[in-house]
């Protein structure tokens, strides 16, 4: 059997609502959208969710990966109100400060059970400088409980067996590495905190397939807020390459650069930077199990099913439904590489 995932940062999909929708919710205006909001965080606009819902729906996958979402509750409400409610919802809340969570939507009708297990809780052996320094000089109230951070939002595990036999058939290691933001100016670009969640992440990656005796396919995703790819490897991940045989799937597929971006970072005078931030990583002894060519990153439609050009303008890129877009592939499940 082979099933279809999407890995998508869906930004910011808040959508907490206080009682039931009226009929005609989609056409509702933006104000009277908001209204129905009982959060301190504004819900994602209408006609983004609008937009959303057309492209999963011209996507088709089997099993969506999310981040930034809004915790358990969005992800309900967006499964109900505009994927048809064909998936099953699965999410743990994390530590995030902006209540944006990692989630699963996996499709009801496909013959999986599933475990879901966090590593919110997990150290990841790592203070900051000024926080080192308390330890020393003996202010240890200073410093995190334990003595070490934890993971920016979480790793979250996802574990799928097959429903006539329980037995593992796969599971996906879904993550939101720390943010590039340092307003304290403690940690520049936040390039230390996420080297030690990316290999803290990679220890989890080990510990999940010693478990599994190393036959069963381990798929490392997420947006990792970096350049993770074999071209100019940021330093942080650098040792993905050192200690794994893990392999981007865009590169399994051998896509070019411009055909692996996921960011756009529009910048004055039309020009644009295009970036990988979202990735898909496997080991390469499962590479067989990839249909290499229904891997790629997903381009988003307009109403008439065309690609949107590549945004020159944040006012075009706010038309985008998400500051990313999604990574696709599709992989035969219960099978071995």
């Amino acid at each position: 059997m082979k099933i279809s995932v999407s890995l998508l940062n869906a930004e910011n999909l808040y959508l907490f609502l206080q009682g039931d929708l009226p009929e005609n919710y989609l056409d509702l205006s933006e104000d009277q959208w908001q209204s129905y909001s009982h959060s301190i965080y504004k819900n994602k606009e209408l006609k983004k969710l609008k937009q959303l819902s057309y492209n999963f729906e011209v996507m088709n996958p089997d099993l969506i990966l999310l981040t930034e979402v809004g915790g358990l509750e969005s992800l309900e409400n967006f499964n109900k109100y505009f994927l048809g409610n064909k998936y099953k919802c699965i999410l743990e809340s994390g530590n995030s400060d902006r209540a944006i969570d990692v989630g699963f939507l996996l499709r009801k009708s496909l013959p999986l059970n599933y475990d879901l297990r966090s590593n919110k809780d997990r150290k990841i052996g790592y203070l900051y400088s000024h926080e080192e320094d308390s330890l020393r000089t003996g202010y240890p109230e200073f410093v995190p409980s334990g003595g070490s951070h934890r993971f920016s939002r979480d790793v979250s595990e996802l574990h799928l067996y097959s429903q006539d036999s329980n037995e593992i058939q796969s599971v996906f290691l879904l993550t939101h590495l720390k943010s590039k933001l340092d307003p304290d100016g403690i940690d520049p670009d936040g390039k230390e905190r996420r080297r030690a969640e990316f290999e803290t992440l990679l220890q989890i990656y080990h510990e999940v397939d010693e478990a599994y005796s190393g036959e069963i396919p381990i798929f490392v995703c997420g947006d990792f807020n970096g350049n993770a790819t074999r071209n100019m490897t940021d330093q942080e991940f650098k040792k993905i390459y050192e200690v794994t045989d893990l392999e981007d799937v865009l590169e399994l597929a051998e896509k070019q650069f411009d055909d692996r971006a996921t960011f756009f970072n529009v910048r004055p005078r039309f020009q644009v930077h295009k970036i990988q931030l979202d990735y898909v990583f496997v080991s390469q002894k499962f590479s067989s199990l990839l249909d290499l060519d229904k891997v790629k990153v997903f381009r988003f439609k307009d109403s008439m099913g065309l690609d949107l050009p590549v945004p020159l303008t944040l006012d075009q890129k706010n038309v985008f439904p998400s500051d990313h877009n999604p990574v696709l592939f599709e992989y035969k499940i219960g099978e071995k590489g």
